[in-house]
């Protein structure tokens, strides 16, 4: 076996040195090819922000008014609250308004005699290709974006940050505020009944009803008064670990990578069209 596999070693370098021009021809070529691909491309830069969930147990109103269960909350969520953070930054609402908020139907040149909710849609897809959102294994979220301006790719990852948490927020907000409407409407119901009771009633039976109906009434302003003050003083939904910088270079296209593979590649494919070659003839 090892005469043979000299033999074929040896007629393999043979052939390829016999057909070298060609190798290097077919490799000059794609080098050149490549060269001129990646200083036509438009240079892009990537930003990145990074955030952690925040518990949404510190958006109970009783962490405001109980001292003893402070302490019991962690600062940090879990995978759950990574998931529901991931879930609401892949929202079209969010990409759509993203879209609005940077006129990006400007950007990515869509076409302008299609109607503008066509064009908005166009931008919205596209800005999907180029700001991208990742759970990390160490149960963080990255916005990564790229862009041709290292300023909108900056700018675009951490307004994303910031509608995610904004859209969080406004989901206990809305809550609270559904629940003070109710309390509102109970409390109005008692005010009145305070104010007209049943006269055929014996007088101390009346009194009574009156205290307990006073008693509720107080009990449902509190509980007004502190979901108004919850709401003024809603926890963040997520923490930044670290926000997006314009890069002061472009990361995209890497012009070394490109050229190193691009040689390697034609070399090894030029190779064995060669081989084929030589074998056929």
């Amino acid at each position: 076996m090892l005469p043979s596999s000299s033999f074929n070693l040896i007629g393999v370098a043979a052939a390829l040195l016999k057909q070298w021009k060609r190798i290097a021809a077919f490799v000059l070529v794609c080098m050149v090819l490549a060269t001129a691909i990646i200083f036509i491309m438009p240079s892009q830069y990537r930003s990145s922000a990074v955030v952690l969930p925040a518990n949404p147990l510190l958006a109970d109103k009783a962490r405001l008014f109980n001292p003893q269960i402070q302490g019991l909350y962690s600062f940090f969520g879990n995978g759950d609250d990574v998931e529901t953070l991931y879930s609401i930054a892949q929202l079209d609402t969010v990409y759509y308004q993203l879209t609005d908020s940077f006129h990006l139907e400007t950007y990515y040149h869509t076409n302008p005699d299609k109607p503008a909710a066509v064009q908005r849609r166009n931008a919205m897809h596209c800005l999907r290709d180029d700001l991208t959102v990742q759970k990390t294994d160490n149960g963080q979220l990255k916005i990564t974006a790229w862009t041709k301006d290292a300023g909108l790719s900056a700018s675009l990852a951490n307004q994303l940050v910031s509608i995610v948490q904004a859209h969080e927020q406004s989901m206990w907000k809305m809550v609270y505020t559904q629940t003070i409407a109710q309390l509102n409407a109970s409390l109005s119901a008692l005010q009145q009944g305070i104010k007209h009771y049943d006269t055929s009633k014996p007088a101390d039976l009346q009194g009574a009803a009156r205290l307990s109906d006073i008693a509720q009434a107080i009990q449902y302003q509190r509980s007004v008064n502190e979901l108004k003050l919850a709401i003024a003083s809603t926890p963040p939904s997520l923490y930044v670990i670290e926000s997006a910088a314009p890069a002061p270079l472009p990361g995209r296209p890497d012009k070394l990578l490109v050229l190193v593979s691009t040689f390697f590649g034609s070399l090894f494919f030029a190779m064995i069209l060669s081989l084929v070659y030589e074998r056929r003839n």
